[in-house]
């Protein structure tokens, strides 16, 4: 069976099922890769390096700020 194949099928599915679906999908495929990770040693240490340096404690702060500085709105 190909990736492609139950696409169809899925997709009459109602999302609640879709959703369980993905779940039972995404458990069996960790399943399958954790194992084998663990055999090999590999560290998910730096797979997010691609994202570049994390915000500082300040740059984190001064967003948050930001972000809920118009929280309770007023007049509401």
């Amino acid at each position: 069976m190909t990736l492609e194949e139950p696409v169809p099928l899925i997709s009459t599915l109602p999302s609640d099922d879709k959703l369980r679906r993905i779940d039972l999908l995404a458990r069996q495929l960790l399943g399958e890769a954790l194992p084998s990770l663990l055999r090999t040693g590999a560290s998910l240490r730096g797979a997010l390096q691609h994202l570049g340096p994390a915000p500082s404690f300040e740059d984190f702060h001064a967003a948050r700020r930001e972000a809920w500085s118009g929280f309770p709105r007023e007049g509401t």
